[in-house]
């Protein structure tokens, strides 16, 4: 009797935990296997990946693939295939989830890669050719990020002296040709900088004068 009762017992956990009900187990119907394939698994936001859950398998039927794309989105379909845009930079789990039509499911899950993408720098400054002591403006509202936002803009005049902010205002107080960079940092901590020449002279003024002129640099990212 005791040896009975610990068999009934045995199964009514097994019917507990969801995976296989105790009429599958005695008609030998098994579980589905679930597999998962992310494309690509990694690359820069905004990342579009193709996952497919076309391996998985059962001895019956399959009926939905649930996907937990790992980012807070989730959903449920009846094709083994889905596309999911991923928007923010980070490591996330994709899982996918498949029934079959007794009731019995599994859980498969991979990894995806979704990279920072750096920022782009532009900026634009009054003069690139002014007078000493003549007060340039500089303007670096034109950056943006593509996947998030810019946190810090750092300048360097090029003159032992820099700044700080989206606009900053310098002053030149010797002749020379002086090379001015912004650099830009974004939310994921990546950054991006622009150089320019700026020529102090003692002639006319000269440059990009008048307060509109755009004047940018070399890229490096």
């Amino acid at each position: 009797m005791r040896k009975a009762l610990l068999f009934c017992l045995a199964i009514g956990t097994i019917a507990i935990c969801g995976c296989t009900p105790i009429e599958n187990l005695l008609t030998g119907d098994r579980p589905p296997t679930a597999t998962i394939v992310v494309s690509p698994a990694s690359g820069p936001a905004p990342l579009r990946v193709f996952l497919s859950g076309a391996g998985s398998s059962d001895d019956r039927a399959i009926v939905s693939y649930t996907w937990d794309f790992g980012d807070g989105a989730t959903e449920t379909t009846d094709t083994p295939s889905i596309e999911h845009l991923y928007g923010t930079p980070g490591e996330y789990e994709a899982r996918l989830t498949v029934t079959d039509d007794s009731g019995q499911s599994e859980t498969a899950g991979v990894p995806v890669n979704v990279l920072n993408s750096p920022p782009i720098v532009s900026f634009r400054m009054s003069s690139d050719a002014p007078l000493p002591g003549q007060t340039v403006s500089f303007d670096g509202s034109g950056s943006f990020d593509p996947d998030g936002s810019i946190v810090d803009f750092t300048w360097n005049f090029g003159d032992g002296t820099s700044g700080r902010g989206e606009r900053v205002w310098h002053a030149y107080d010797a002749l020379g040709i002086y090379t001015v960079r912004l650099t830009v940092t974004d939310d994921s901590g990546g950054s991006s900088s622009l150089t320019h020449t700026v020529d102090v002279h003692t002639g006319s003024p000269g440059g990009c004068t008048g307060g509109g002129g755009i004047c940018l640099g070399r890229f490096i990212p």
